[in-house]
């Protein structure tokens, strides 16, 4: 989950990481402990330092240290703490960040939030030079985060009591987690002992089984298992192997005895044996308790302290629906919490440029509270102040948040819960790395999710493959749902060896890209002659019959330029059909007026299909925010799963081929709902981007489009 580099999806100390030189000698610190626990810093080797960059952060020199925090069961967490540039002594906020890549060996740059904070990172049990056996996306983890961000923190010199919690990904997931522990604590505890203010995460998954790992009841055999299996850990080694080393030539032998007390097994499955990710997640192809107790919108009602969330439509590693699920979550358990999402078009690595400012003053403003940083983030007072726990001083400090705020970027929408962009680029940054742009034109700012105001839309599916408000062409289209799907594109969703390796290969073994109806494919058009906005969740409602006794839906949204031919690939959803009985009405999610626009399944005890019945089958489609440009199409293409789509492969293959039959008349009306919105809300001018520009949106032109050919 994240970033590029030698482990092409580690995303490490917020975004990418390198480390270089050492910059801090080695010492020994043993620091009060408080809440309790023996916490006590081991000798600290020489720590390296992250040189990686953002566009328009500029590189500062600054002091790190590994060290240890001491769990309550004897548990040594593995830490690395960074200080801001020229940092002399005194007293200071703290951002907390903890996962199982480079952790306690991987150092967080102050510079990227204004060098107001001291940096803690940390390993989870079982990972770095942390003793302690691995769990993935544990409560046990969860729990160290809590007492990392309530005891040992605040026990340090350095500390003034305050805490944000920051991550993206791996981190950022750890770090929801930690923020529910905590309310939970603070659920049967007095708060005075609570020091988290707030928190800023992405990268995020709500649910652990429906969000990415069975994605529509299917099992997803890409990206969650090779990353369980093979990412992770060759992160978690090659992120700290200097800390390895640094802890070997100093003579510590701390990082290597806590490895020793890892159980023998971790060497072959790096979780518990009884919770294994991988085991589970081949074994448990049902939505059952193991999901729950691993997933984070279970325990969301315990979030209680200001929460900044950032979510990419097109994430093709963490899914493109966990932050907007959990942020919605939020809203309903806790309407009156301050929160605010930041929604764009983007892969999962991406839009870091775009969102960091606005994050970066979030936490200015309620963990640094700085009170020219409240002001962009419309924050109506101050919940406390930068001197700590218990003090009715005011800060003096009104200086905003400055680390990555070039001359071309605006912090919007104060005040707003809802940040919605349409079409960001690409950053563009001078030769000293000064950001010219963001890439972004100005979002829609809104109080909500889905945005008040949004037109439910139906859009009939017509026999002759058109689409319109009213039912038009009546009668049934079918298609084969073979094997493996069409392809419809698989990438790049960024400039990679990874993606380019994709494409040839998936090209090689099922052919050309194809968006025309097919024998295996059948595509619906819906022209638009203005400009027409849509954002927020969308819905496919298919009756179909189906000839066998199971099959699987997967539905994909494409804009196509009419004039061009290029097509852009926005959005999808998914179905096994088999599950179609365990749709649960009382926990689908509904607008004012009673439109249903998220099905829920239980995706529990599925039941073969009778061959040949009709059935309503509710698909999900996920979130997206997009322009249809005059003399664009929107294409809605129904088939089978591709058995490789960017990072995910679909299961697919499991069901054999059967004849699908898709109906429209009066009885039978299939239909796509869509979140659109009144014109005056349109957010853009002028042309569209070019085809290919925009982050996370793939493209295919006419040169690479095939025409109707027939099965692959």
């Amino acid at each position: 989950m994240g970033g590029t580099g030698t482990a092409r999806f580690r995303l490490s100390a917020p975004w990418r990481m390198a480390l270089s030189c050492s910059v801090l000698a080695a010492g020994t610190l043993t620091w009060a402990a408080g809440g309790g626990y023996d916490l006590a810093a081991a000798k600290a080797p020489a720590c390296a330092q992250n040189t990686d960059q953002f566009p328009g952060e500029v590189e500062s020199a600054y002091n790190c240290q590994y060290t240890y925090a001491t769990m309550a069961d004897g548990t040594a967490i593995s830490v690395v703490v960074s200080y801001p540039a020229g940092y002399s002594g005194g007293k200071l906020p703290a951002l907390f960040m903890m996962d199982g890549y480079d952790g306690g060996g991987g150092s967080l740059d102050p510079n990227t939030y204004g060098n107001r904070y001291v940096m803690v990172h940390a390993s989870v049990r079982g990972t770095g030079c942390s003793s302690g056996t691995l769990d993935l996306f544990s409560w046990q983890d969860a729990e160290d985060g809590a007492d990392i961000v309530n005891s040992w923190i605040p026990a340090q010199p350095w500390a003034n009591g305050r805490v944000g919690i920051i991550g993206h990904s791996y981190p950022g997931l750890t770090g929801f987690m930690t923020a529910e522990r905590i309310g939970f604590d603070e659920s049967l505890h007095p708060a005075s002992s609570n020091h988290l203010d707030a928190v800023s995460v992405s990268g995020l998954i709500d649910d652990l089984y429906r969000g990415i790992t069975y994605m529509g009841g299917i099992p997803d055999d890409g990206f969650p298992v090779l990353w369980t299996g093979a990412v992770r850990p060759e992160s978690e080694l090659q992120g700290n192997a200097q800390r390895y080393g640094a802890e070997a030539s100093t003579g510590d032998t701390a990082c290597l005895g806590n490895i020793a007390t890892r159980p023998a097994s971790d060497a072959l499955a790096p979780d518990a044996a009884t919770d294994d990710a991988i085991v589970n997640g081949v074994t448990q192809e049902q939505d059952t308790s193991w999901w729950w107790a691993h997933s984070l919108i279970t325990q969301a009602r315990y979030i209680n302290e200001p929460i900044h969330i950032d979510q990419q439509y097109q994430d093709e590693q963490t899914g493109p629906r966990g932050g907007a699920e959990l942020f919605q979550a939020l809203e309903n358990l806790a309407p009156s919490l301050p929160k605010r999402i930041v929604l764009g078009n983007g892969r999962h690595d991406s839009t870091g440029h775009v969102y960091h400012p606005d994050e970066e003053n979030w936490l200015d403003c309620y963990v640094a509270q700085l009170a020219g940083a409240c002001a962009k983030v419309g924050a109506s007072s101050l919940v406390a102040n930068a001197n700590g726990p218990g003090s009715t001083a005011p800060s003096t400090d009104t200086t905003p948040s400055t680390a990555m705020l070039g001359a071309a970027t605006h912090i919007p929408c104060p005040g707003d819960s809802v940040v919605a962009y349409f079409e960001s680029t690409p950053a563009v940054t001078d030769a000293a790395n000064n950001l010219v742009s963001n890439g972004t034109k100005p979002p829609l700012c809104s109080t909500s999710f889905p945005l008040p105001g949004t037109q439910w839309t139906n859009y009939f599916l017509n026999a002759d493959g058109s689409m319109s408000t009213t039912q038009g062409a009546t009668g049934q289209r079918s298609y084969l749902s073979a094997a493996i799907g069409p392809d419809d594109y698989v990438g790049p969703t960024e400039v990679s060896q990874v993606d380019s390796t994709t494409d040839t290969l998936y090209g090689a073994a099922v052919g050309p890209v194809l968006s025309s109806s097919a024998p295996d494919e059948l595509t619906y058009a819906l022209p638009f002659t203005t400009a027409t906005t849509l954002e927020g969740p969308i819905m496919a409602d298919l009756y179909a019959s189906v000839a066998g006794i199971n099959t699987d839906f997967f539905v994909q949204l494409i804009d196509r330029d009419e004039a061009t031919g290029a097509e852009q690939f926005l959005q999808y959803g998914l179905l096994r059909a088999d599950y179609v009985s365990t749709f649960d009405p009382t926990l689908s999610d509904y607008a004012a007026g009673g439109t249903l626009y998220r099905p829920y399944y239980a995706f529990t005890n599925p039941a073969p299909l009778s061959p040949g019945a009709v059935n309503e089958y509710r698909i999900e489609v996920f979130p997206l925010g997009w322009v249809f440009r005059p003399g664009h199409q929107l294409l809605v293409t129904v088939s089978a799963p591709p058995a490789i789509d960017q990072l995910y492969g679909w299961g697919g293959e499991e069901n054999p081929a059967t004849l699908n039959t898709v109906l429209a008349d009066a009885a039978h009306p299939s239909r796509l709902l869509l979140p659109l919105l009144p014109a005056a809300d349109n957010p853009l001018v002028g042309a569209a981007e070019p085809c290919g520009s925009l982050e996370g949106v793939r493209c295919t032109t006419p040169a690479t489009t095939a025409t109707a050919s027939g099965l692959r």
